[in-house]
């Protein structure tokens, strides 16, 4: 990845923290480039502000598509004398040696492919053939370059003003140099077919696909796999890279916070299985700062960076929270009784006011950040109106008639004993 979109932050860790100055510059060396050009310098050779000529850098990339094999520029090809026959043949006066294993130069072209077709280097694309190549930018824009290959030739070039004038800004490798070297070589590459810039299989140059721990870069194990934040990547390897010899011990499998995915503290509410990680005191991530560390490598294990989501403050939040949230569902269920009891007895105004605020009261506390001042006050509005609505049905309901007792009847006159008949 850092080839293909041209991260410069990867070329700086990669000779800082592996390869060695020491040893960047010797190949630079071996690759053609004369030493008296080069800074011998973490800026000089991982971001290239050294004076490299392009056909030094023509001589340097055609020895990646060479499958790893140096052979020096020269101007001519072969010298007939008048009778035609050869006087002097380029081969002679070449130097040729090995500069790198051809699993480099396999896993090399591989990458710069990537940058042509979805990094950087898009617009150097050609219809119907193969190109590799890669980008470059010097500081300020005062130049861009582009170096690309094909199965039939390698070229690069160099955009820029003679004076070290800067360039039109946003002026950049990929849309300065890219296009024009996309223009003439596909004149020059025009009706030929397309061609593999190394001919084979990856098998024939010692190179096997694998999957590799994102951290320790050994073999991929099931604990690797569960690091959320650093899967394993599958790419190419040289068969007997060392790194493919052993599995990665660096992770293993551990609680991990589900939210932070760093080590838990107690107050974590979901703890999961996941992987953590040992950094060895020999790696180069050893010498991060522990800001860098926290930053990139949360779940290292023996860090003091356990999950700085859920703190003691945080979990005190919570109850405040979870205080609020009951009080606030005690004021739905005692709105939604009152529209069960008496919704019929209500206005729509006031019916549609109830329903409203327990809307509001319901979302304050699945909020995707509640607040317990907010669930509190929908809380209050609520519950201030279905007190003010009970009020309300209440003094409408009508003053029931009295029914007037009946009135007794007359008792009847007692009897005096005396004949009442006639």
């Amino acid at each position: 990845r850092g080839i293909k979109s041209s991260l410069n932050i990867v070329a700086a860790r990669a000779i800082m923290d592996y390869t060695t100055l020491d040893t960047a510059y010797e190949y630079l060396g071996k690759l053609g480039i004369s030493y008296e050009r080069v800074s011998k310098s973490g800026v000089g050779l991982a971001l290239g502000t050294s004076g490299i000529s392009s056909l030094e850098m023509a001589g340097a990339y055609a020895c990646i598509a060479n499958g790893g094999t140096y052979v020096e520029p020269v101007a001519f090809r072969y010298v007939l004398d008048s009778s035609g026959n050869n006087y002097l043949k380029c081969e002679e006066y070449q130097d040729t040696h090995e500069v790198f294993k051809k699993s480099t130069a396999y896993m090399l072209v591989s990458a710069l492919t990537d940058a042509v077709k979805n990094g950087t280097g898009t617009r150097a694309r050609i219809k119907g053939i193969t190109v590799a190549g890669k980008t470059g930018t010097n500081q300020k824009a005062k130049g861009v370059f582009f170096a690309g290959m094909t199965g039939y030739y390698v070229s690069t070039l160099w955009v820029g003003h003679d004076d070290d004038k800067a360039l039109r800004k946003g002026t950049v490798g990929g849309n300065g140099a890219a296009p024009l070297w996309q223009k003439y070589m596909s004149i020059i590459l025009e009706g030929k077919e397309d061609k593999p810039i190394l001919e084979g299989s990856a098998e024939d140059y010692g190179v096997v696909k694998a999957s590799i721990c994102a951290l320790s870069c050994m073999k991929a194990t099931g604990a690797c796999s569960a690091d959320e934040m650093h899967k394993p990547v599958t790419d190419y390897m040289p068969a007997d890279s060392p790194f493919l010899k052993d599995s990665c011990d660096w992770h293993t499998t551990s609680g991990i916070c589900e939210e932070s995915g760093m080590l838990p503290s107690e107050y974590c509410p979901i703890v999961e299985s996941g992987g953590v990680v040992n950094i060895p005191d020999n790696s180069p991530y050893a010498k991060w700062s522990a800001a860098d560390l926290r930053t990139y490598i949360p779940n290292r294990i023996g860090s003091s960076a356990v999950c700085t989501l859920h703190t003691a403050e945080w979990a005190a939040q919570q109850e405040v929270i979870q205080a609020a949230a009951d009080d606030a569902n005690g004021a739905i269920a005692e709105a939604n009784a009152l529209i069960a009891s008496s919704g019929d007895q209500m206005t729509a105004s006031q019916l549609s006011r109830l329903r409203k605020l327990i809307s509001a009261a319901e979302s304050a506390i699945i909020a995707e950040e509640p607040d317990a001042d907010k669930i509190s006050r929908a809380a209050a509005k609520l519950r201030d109106a279905t007190s003010e609505i009970r009020t309300a049905i209440q003094n409408a309901q009508p003053t029931p008639t009295p029914i007037p007792e009946p009135e007794p009847e007359p008792e009847p006159e007692p009897d005096d004993g005396g004949d009442n008949n006639v």
